[in-house]
């Protein structure tokens, strides 16, 4: 919206571009961007843009981003089991942290288990719910929802759950791969996968068990991955695959993202920073960033805004929000870039 109002306020002005500007929108940024991507098969490539979808100052790097899902085999629980987990689930979007999950157990004789889940939510700092019906417990657990870029900032409610299930009486098998769950995707840089990574220009691997469901003995987790700009993608993906056959499990990909790299001497973003630079009296530099922009559907393209170091990160939370402080000065740096490009 503060790029459509700075192109008007631009025209209304009697402001004539030298080179064609075009407000491209896209419907599908978080899914599977079908969207954009048919509009590039019809129309020709712009030379360079932006994408007001991330912060300022300039954006010149984002992580290549691996969507997949990992099967494994069904989990044996003799009926006669002290307990037995029935279902599982929790998450639905795998760029987010899940921030509920719940499950249904069964359990055979007498047992302390409210007693023990309370103690593990007051251990934890969580909140949760356990209700009992007969011989069937249903429990829940809320975490922390954040943006999967960052999924060290949020409580995986996931994995808070299969932590507590391992300190039950399941059957091994049960037991066992709970625990490997949470061994494996219970931290967020993939070193316990074997997949961490680092660069300098844009940070470290991220991984966030985005989903998961357990039904029937069948555990499915949808698996989210951010990996630095100078990392294989098929690489991680392969390895991915090696750890799930390990466990007689498979890794299927659902999509895959390459990353984003434009030089940070490429004048068109040497004049946004300095247009950004000017207008808020700062020395900022680039930046790079772990969520996926529609600049990546560009041949040369950058993120660029809207939020400041100051604005309330809301994205894809409850009450999403801006300013209207940060709109009106977003609004003046575009009006001023997009005039700057094009004079």
């Amino acid at each position: 919206m503060a790029a459509y109002i700075a192109m008007k306020l631009l025209k209304d002005q009697g402001f004539e571009p030298k080179k064609r500007v075009r407000l491209i929108l896209g419907t599908d940024e978080e899914r599977d961007w079908q969207g954009i991507d048919y509009y590039f098969k019809q129309e020709e490539m712009p030379q360079f843009g932006f994408s007001p979808d991330a912060a300022f100052p300039v954006i010149h790097a984002e992580k290549g981003l691996i969507d997949g899902f990992l099967q494994l085999p069904s989990v044996s629980q003799p009926p006669d089991n002290a307990m037995r987990v029935e279902t599982m689930e929790g998450g639905d979007r795998l760029n987010m942290v899940p921030d509920f999950a719940k499950a249904k157990l069964q359990v055979n004789g007498p047992a302390n288990l409210e007693e023990q889940f309370k103690s593990f939510l007051v251990d934890r700092e969580l909140t949760g719910e356990i209700n009992s019906h007969g011989n069937k417990v249903e429990m829940n657990i809320r975490g922390k929802g954040v943006h999967a870029s960052k999924p060290e900032q949020g409580i995986n409610a996931v994995v808070e759950l299969a932590k507590f299930l391992t300190q039950l009486p399941l059957s091994p098998e049960a037991k066992t791969i709970f625990s490997w769950l949470v061994d494996q995707y219970g931290e967020t840089s993939g070193a316990n996968l074997g997949i961490y990574a680092q660069d300098k220009a844009s940070g470290a691997l991220t991984i966030n068990l985005g989903s998961l469901t357990y039904k029937n003995g069948d555990i499915s987790a949808g698996i989210n991955i951010r990996y630095p700009v100078t990392s294989d993608g098929e690489a991680i993906i392969n390895k991915m695959r090696e750890m799930a056959a390990i466990q007689k499990g498979n890794y299927e990909l659902y999509d895959h993202l390459l990353p984003l790299y434009i030089d940070e001497d490429h004048p068109d973003v040497r004049t946004l920073l300095e247009i950004f630079n000017k207008q808020t009296g700062s020395e900022r530099s680039v930046a790079s960033i772990g969520g996926a922009t529609y600049a990546r559907a560009l041949k040369t393209g950058v993120a660029y805004g809207a939020m400041f170091s100051d604005s309330p990160d809301t994205a894809h939370q409850k009450d999403e929000h801006v300013r209207i402080s940060d709109m009106i000065k977003a609004i003046a740096i575009y009006a001023e870039a997009i005039y700057q490009l094009t004079k």
